[in-house]
């Protein structure tokens, strides 16, 4: 469940409401370094697949025709 921390005026002690905030957030995400690691495989994977995309002379982003757009030629995918 995503928390959202929001208030309408100014806080008395804001400073104890930053920590609270941060150890909410840290509950939430668990193990930062763990999810670092994952977001890093993550990365390293897209990184790969587009190295591999460029090392066969395929394009790394879609290329669509001006003219295919102004016939309607483009489907949502």
């Amino acid at each position: 469940m995503a928390m959202t921390f929001t208030h309408n005026t100014l806080l008395a002690d804001h400073k104890a409401a930053i920590r609270q905030m941060k150890q909410q957030l840290r509950a939430q995400i668990g193990d930062v370094g763990t999810v670092f690691e994952r977001l890093s495989a993550r990365i390293a994977a897209y990184v790969d697949e587009i190295d591999a995309l460029k090392a066969a002379g395929d394009p790394v982003w879609p290329i669509i025709p001006a003219a295919d757009i102004a016939e309607g030629n483009v489907s949502e995918a």
